[in-house]
């Protein structure tokens, strides 16, 4: 698809979301990192105190004295800290993100129309982005799910050693694969939503030009390359009205409807999706 003539300044939004995302990155790796020491720390504790003398802990061991629900707790309170202080500093970022883009974008549908739009959005429009349903969960509820799943996986892969009779290195071993498959799958998650919420920002600010009496389209366009899913790829340069829905034309997913990139609620169209708007006006 040839260049659409606004392209270059929506491309900028991409950019910026990416770099916000890298901030994201660095923070909540520092995070997970400090979870990772921390759990290691009270685990390698517990074996100082409590293992045999060829360094063995056994569950039975754990068991006496409520140790193990002990340690549980403390596990437990470790991976809710951390995760905690990650979903402050994504929450942060996700409206900068939503405020930067959308500021961007009314900029450039104003200069084109010649007026001057509004450029700050509303703290309604910011918590509506944010509270928007991802295939059936909002970015808050998906993060308390991953919190306690990362807290069981965690416990239990600590559990399973004591079951197993492994030593303090077999433990830390496992504690560390198990953060570092949830930092990965996290980064994933994060880079999804933060490219997410940068577009719905994009959608947002077309709806408010066309009641501020702006009328503007929306064209989807791709990332172009081989890892463009064929769904998407019949999206590319297919335009609407800025408040209207792209529709899939033709294929397995015909007629799957989204208001922008991964707003259709299927996973197999909106995981990793880097496609994105870019807005015009229409000329009366």
């Amino acid at each position: 698809m040839p260049n659409l003539p606004l392209q270059s300044e929506y491309e900028r939004i991409v950019k910026n979301s990416e770099r916000l995302f890298k901030s994201l990155e660095k923070s909540s790796k520092r995070e997970y990192a400090l979870m990772l020491r921390e759990v290691r720390a009270e685990v390698a504790t517990a074996y100082a105190q409590y293992a045999n003398a060829d360094g063995v802990l056994t569950y039975a061991e754990m068991q006496k004295y409520n140790r193990i629900k002990s340690l549980k707790k403390v596990i437990d309170d470790i991976v809710q800290n951390r995760t905690n202080n990650v979903k402050a500093r994504m929450t942060s970022v996700l409206k900068e993100d939503i405020q930067l883009s959308y500021a961007t974008s009314m900029a450039v549908i104003g200069d084109v129309a010649g007026v001057a739009l509004p450029e700050k959005i509303t703290s309604d429009a910011i918590t509506t982005i944010l509270k928007k349903p991802v295939e059936g969960w909002t970015v808050s509820e998906r993060m308390a799910l991953r919190t306690r799943d990362l807290v069981v996986r965690i416990q239990g892969a600590v559990t399973n050693g004591f079951v197993r009779g492994d030593k303090v290195q077999d433990a830390a071993k496992a504690i560390k694969g198990t953060v570092e498959k949830d930092f990965v799958k996290f980064r994933s998650f994060a880079g999804d939503i933060t490219h997410k919420v940068s577009q719905d920002a994009v959608k947002e600010s077309a709806i408010v030009a066309g009641n501020e009496g702006i009328h503007t389209t929306n064209t989807w366009v791709t990332a172009g390359d081989s890892d463009v899913r064929d769904a998407h790829r019949l999206l590319d340069g297919q335009t609407v009205r800025g408040d209207e829905d792209f529709v899939i034309p033709s294929g397995p997913w015909k007629g799957y409807r989204a208001d922008g990139p991964g707003g259709f609620g299927e996973p197999a169209l909106d995981y990793k999706c880097r496609c994105w708007l870019v807005a015009d006006v229409i000329k009366s």
